[in-house]
């Protein structure tokens, strides 16, 4: 699984928890050619400091690991008039004119070439040239084709060039240059419903535990990106007191709390210079990566229904991070 950047951890905790607790039924990427720029509802750019690129990122990840499934459709527009019958058009190569004609072609034995219908309708054709009757074109013409004959230069060609005309204006696009609407839908798979739980009870701690932490006077920001030495990192809240700084981190079910993510994580509070950290998750950790955060003062918090419910509980689990608070 590849690793997301910390905007689009940010974007992929903020969307989860959105979904998890209903307030966000599905999503839409819409990308406009001719402005070059993506447009999301929810407005996700709106709500948090963010690039597209890496909210296109959070939605992919969240495509790749099956929590949202996705439908893409395609819209061609005239960015002239505004019409939407822009439809896959023939241009001469010659004078890029669009009445091209396609269809066999006749050479009289006078030297006179058009098209078939030039010659007239079976049974009555003559020579537009020479005016002599023909009744058998097969014998008495070299026939051709179906190959491109352009109305305006009267130029012949094998191919044509490609393009897009608006039918309503009249407006050519080259092929490749015609404004379009790509639209992608995401929807929440039966994979989500069975990790609802599990997301709202972690957010409910991790609720519980800012609010112990304002309780106790510390500043409390949430969903941050944290620059230390030209890096940044996320945190889902950063808890501060005079020297004392405490970063909690919402883990995503998406993500595995292995080995490789216990060393990010390490990373993490390294960068920025936390006295101690909490992981928060459903997940149940082996004992070596226990062992390797443990021993960076960082908690793995598994969100028990027991320790929701009371104030007490509450405040031995946040002494775990911060032991002042006990």
């Amino acid at each position: 699984m590849s690793y997301l950047g910390p905007g689009s951890e940010l974007v992929l905790n903020r969307l989860l928890r959105a979904l998890a607790e209903g307030r966000v039924t599905d999503i839409i990427s819409s990308y406009e050619k001719y402005t070059n720029h993506y447009f999301f509802q929810p407005s996700i750019q709106h709500d948090v400091p963010v690039t597209e690129s890496e909210i296109i990122s959070a939605l992919e990840h969240l495509g790749d690991t099956g929590i949202l499934a996705g439908e893409e459709s395609q819209s061609r527009y005239c960015v002239e008039c505004f019409g939407v019958d822009v439809e896959l058009a023939a241009k001469c190569p010659s004078c890029n004119s669009s009445k091209v004609y396609y269809g066999k072609v006749m050479t009289h034995r006078c030297g006179f070439r058009d098209i078939e219908e030039a010659f007239g309708s079976s049974g009555k054709w003559i020579c537009p040239q020479c005016k002599e009757g023909i009744y058998s074109p097969y014998e008495e013409c070299k026939v051709e084709g179906p190959i491109y004959k352009c109305r305006s230069c009267n130029s012949f060609f094998d191919a044509p060039k490609s393009c897009y005309v608006c039918r309503d204006c009249g407006q050519v696009y080259e092929m490749g240059e015609e404004p379009y609407v790509r639209i992608r839908k995401y929807k929440p798979t039966p994979i989500l419903t069975a990790l609802r739980d599990d997301i709202i009870s972690s957010y409910r701690l991790f609720d519980a535990l800012c609010d112990q932490f304002q309780k106790n006077k510390y500043e409390v920001k949430k969903a941050v990106l944290s620059d230390q030495d030209e890096t940044t990192v996320y945190w889902d809240a950063l808890a501060k007191k005079g020297k004392s700084k405490y970063g909690l981190l919402v883990l995503s079910p998406s993500e595995r709390l292995d080995v490789v993510t216990a060393e990010r994580i390490i990373a993490k509070k390294r960068t920025s210079n936390l006295g101690a950290a909490a992981v928060i998750t459903s997940q149940k950790a082996s004992a070596i990566v226990q062992g390797k955060l443990r021993r960076e003062k960082i908690s793995i918090l598994n969100p028990e229904k027991s320790m929701l419910t009371s104030e007490s509980e509450i405040r031995k689990v946040a002494s775990e991070i911060a032991p002042e608070l006990s």
